[in-house]
């Protein structure tokens, strides 16, 4: 069994070898060779002088090709930084700047437990995969100029995916702190050999961009049917990005999965969470409140059964929430099996994990 931290992830895996996975898992899905359960967040009471709720998230999912099964859990404090327009969340585990996300990896031949991956790599890679998995269906051919909105590491994971299936040109970003964006622009022109302009506000980001994506931590919309085109392509990481009623401005509109997030929560912190997080605990149900039948999963869009791009003046989106554990399976394993083939990461003794007592 392996322990395989971020750092040993990030020199094995590709962003396009990160698509090419996440496309086959998408494919067994829709026909029924994959499964995932939805997300599940439970929150609960914490005695941290700085967290205000205690949250426990877990999602799984099984392929059959590879025959693996991952389960992604995360433990987090979480709270709300407000600085007017800009209205965050934030979270930590055990101090600020730490955090605890844990991928485990089984095979489905034998139930051998595989490998214990650190999740901060693999969740971005993951999310941004998923995305440009479904860009490379919607987008136009000829997409130029790509948009970030955001400068963490969702935003790099991103940049370098969208590069990975599109003829990206120039890339232009955005977010309030310049030395990340600046930071952000320097490293990815860097590894992409593109041109990477910093923008002081968004507007520049959004007006030139053939590929908008928002990557960004806010709870406020960034989004906006003001922002819409002919010809654009949409993709965001959180459904408190998208402005209100603006899913009628789309030709196109593509969800990742059937299913929003499950949340658990003692009453009193249900309403103390609504007030403090400034959304609305349905996560924009009102996407698919119309007519839920007519928006087609990623798994339609990759099995060509569902509708997609057939023009260049079309406005295109794709709803990317609530992740999958199909997603850690494919990508979880990807790595793995790299990492095997390099002599990387940490041998533990798989007999440490068995046991001769039956449940």
């Amino acid at each position: 069994m392996l322990l395989i931290n971020n750092q040993e992830q990030e020199k094995v895996l590709s962003m396009a070898e990160c698509i090419v996975a996440l496309e086959s898992a998408y494919k067994q899905l829709a026909s029924g060779e994959a499964i995932y359960r939805p997300r599940i967040d439970l929150y609960a009471n914490t005695s941290h002088p700085q967290g205000r709720f205690y949250r426990w998230g877990s999602m799984e999912g099984a392929l059959s090709d590879p025959p693996v099964f991952a389960i992604r859990t995360k433990s987090d404090l979480l709270y709300w930084v407000d600085r007017g327009d800009v209205h965050t969340e934030e979270k930590f585990c055990v101090r600020p700047g730490l955090f605890c996300g844990l991928i485990q990896l089984y095979s489905t031949a034998n139930g051998e437990p595989l490998a214990i991956l650190n999740d901060g790599f693999v969740q971005h890679a993951r999310v941004a995969g998923t995305a440009c998995l479904a860009a490379k269906y919607l987008a136009r051919k000829n997409t130029a100029t790509l948009g970030i909105l955001g400068s963490g590491g969702m935003a790099r994971s991103h940049a370098l995916g969208f590069c990975a299936i599109r003829p990206i040109e120039k890339i232009h970003v955005y977010s309030p702190t310049r030395q990340n964006r600046e930071a952000f622009a320097r490293e990815i022109a860097a590894k992409t050999k593109i041109d990477v302009e910093e923008c002081e506000n968004p507007d520049k980001v959004i007006e030139s961009a053939d590929i908008l994506a928002a990557c960004t931590d806010s709870v406020l919309p960034v989004i906006k049917k003001q922002h819409m085109r002919p010809g654009l392509h949409v993709s965001t990481v959180l459904p408190s990005e998208l402005e209100h009623g603006i899913h009628k401005s789309f030709d196109v509109l593509i969800r990742h999965l059937d299913h929003r997030a499950q949340r658990y929560m003692m009453p009193k912190i249900e309403e103390e969470y609504g007030r403090l997080a400034k959304a609305k605990l349905a996560d924009f149900q009102y996407l698919y409140s119309d007519n839920p039948e007519n928006h087609a999963t990623l798994a339609d869009l990759v099995a060509g059964r569902s509708p997609k791009r057939i023009n260049d003046s079309q406005i295109t989106f794709f709803d990317n929430i609530p992740g999958s554990g199909i997603q850690f399976a494919a990508v979880a394993n990807l790595i793995y099996e790299k990492a095997k083939e390099r002599g990387l990461g940490r041998e533990i003794p798989t007999e440490w994990f068995l046991q001769d007592i039956r449940d």
